[in-house]
């Protein structure tokens, strides 16, 4: 067991000392007592992978040893993954250290700037415990224009100093469509008016994070979040949280500290979070100084705080801008306590909180209501400032607060975004499919290459409904089999075999 005792933070503006929070880190060891051997880490050089980095051939990722050896294959190539990955053989690792950050061993820290495309698949039981290094995740650092998309991390287990996420340390780059669930902790910084920049999915961003998601636990001192610790004047969209989130100062559900021109827009927390100043239930300061943006997003979270400046929605709007907002959940604190808002500097508009959910008569900007009021369809004629028709709906059955539009719908996309060539007719078709193929002027000749659009463009081009295939047309257009059709099956069957 490993005691971490966090420092006394002392607020750079005010010049306040309040005691940290004292927190206990159980960490376990797995020790080989005679039983099976423990594994140890892959010898990168006797690791290979199946296709060839290119954008229509990504290397395949299935094991835990091709994902560890991303780096020394190239950290700015394509790569996909193909199956679910266990990785609990990580924990034994590095004798106990665990898996190594993905960009952390290169020179002067490159960045992974390739694409990692998750294709929906888990990766389970990743440990990586390095308490004393930083930019630590699956990824050290994702860099411009380096992609994360499509990976669900699950009880995953990550230790580290500053800059600490369940998927990456740093991103500069694009996470997106991804997800983490487990343990994120940040051991330090033990100095005052230092951050840990630790979230659920990233520690740090400059870059994008969206629609992705986060519901593991996030403890460490400042600038903590759900999702995000530290955004860095990145953006985070369409993207939740709704694991517990703890520290000792600027703590935020989703984020821990917003900074210029940093946006937080159509998301939301519903985690329980617990510090001592500068807390809230979705961001925990906004703005430092200037103007960063919160709008059409909401926390419904308890908010219970030590310190001062404590809200619902954010604890400190330090010069930032907060539009289209509410907050309902408990909150409680010592000081400049808001249902809200905590402590506002700077504007607040088209803003709710419920008084009585919230147990907060005050706060520092925007408009009180009643739960009635808030909830079901009074929701649209008391929330006035709110878009109803294209980013808000209500929730009648049963009667509940207001969610955004995108988080009724099915986010469950075949494809990502445009694929290559899909604009010209196929060149060959001799070893296509039959299942594939299209008669388009109903000549009964669908493989005239001339005349026809065989089914795989047709249904790309008109985004006609996939639910209206038949099992022998999934059978042909999934290409490698795995029973979920991805912008890699359409890749590899075009320029295979389309195209070729």
């Amino acid at each position: 067991m490993v005691g971490v005792n966090f420092p006394r933070i002392q607020d750079t503006k005010t010049g306040r000392v309040s005691v940290g929070v004292l927190i206990t880190l159980f960490l376990v060891v797995s020790v080989a007592t005679g039983g099976a051997a423990a594994q140890s880490a892959p010898d990168c050089s006797t690791v290979s992978y199946n296709g060839d980095g290119s954008s229509a051939n990504p290397y395949e990722i299935s094991t835990t040893d091709q994902l560890q050896c991303i780096e020394d294959q190239g950290l700015n190539f394509n790569y996909e993954v193909v199956s679910d990955i266990d990785a609990s053989e990580t924990s034994l690792w590095n004798d106990g250290d665990g898996f190594i950050p993905i960009g952390e061993e290169s020179t002067e820290g490159t960045p992974f700037t390739g694409t990692f495309d998750g294709a929906g698949y888990e990766i389970t039981d990743l440990t990586i415990n390095r308490q004393d290094e930083d930019y630590i995740g699956m990824f050290a650092e994702v860099g411009t224009p380096g992609t994360v998309t499509g990976i669900s991390v699950v009880d995953v287990n990550v230790i580290g100093n500053i800059a600490v996420g369940g998927i990456v340390g740093n991103n500069e780059g694009t996470v997106t469509k991804a997800s983490a669930s487990g343990s994120i902790i940040s051991t330090g910084p033990d100095t005052p008016y230092s951050s840990s920049d630790v979230g659920g999915i990233a520690g740090q961003n400059s870059g994008t994070v969206s629609k992705s998601s986060a519901s593991g636990d996030v403890t460490g001192n400042s600038s903590v979040g759900g999702l995000v610790g530290a955004n860095n004047g990145g953006a985070v969209l369409k993207s939740s949280s709704s694991g517990d989130v703890t520290g000792s100062g600027v703590v935020g559900g989703l984020v821990g500290v917003n900074f210029y021109p940093g946006t937080v827009s159509e998301s939301s927390a519903s985690g329980d979070i617990i510090g001592s100043d500068k807390i809230g239930g979705l961001v925990g300061r906004n703005g430092a100084g200037d103007a960063a943006t919160v709008k059409m997003s909401y926390a419904t979270g308890n908010v219970d705080a030590a310190g001062d400046q404590v809200g619902g929605l954010v604890g400190f709007n330090d010069g930032g801008i907060l539009e289209r907002t509410y907050a309902v959940g408990g909150v409680t604190g010592n000081g400049s306590v808001g249902g809200l808002v905590g402590d506002n500097q700077d504007t607040v508009e088209n803003s709710y909180w419920d008084i009585e959910d919230t147990g907060q008569p005050f706060s520092d900007g925007g408009t009180g209501l009643t739960t009635e009021e808030m909830t079901g369809s009074a929701a649209s004629i008391n929330m006035d400032g709110f878009d109803f028709a294209d980013t808000w709906v209500t929730v009648t059955d049963p009667d509940d607060y207001p969610i955004l539009v995108w988080q009724t719908e099915d986010d469950t996309e075949v494809f990502t975004d445009p694929l290559p060539g899909f604009n010209e007719p196929p060149t060959n078709t001799e070893n296509l499919d039959p299942n594939l193929f299209e008669d388009v002027n109903g000549d009964g000749d669908g493989t005239d290459p001339s005349q026809s659009v065989n089914l795989w463009t047709h249904l790309i081009i008109d985004e006609q409904d996939f639910d209206d295939l038949t099992q022998e047309q999934v059978d042909a257009l999934d290409w490698n089999g795995d029973g979920q059709l991805t912008p890699a099956d359409a890749v590899s069957l075009w320029t295979e075999q389309v195209l070729a």
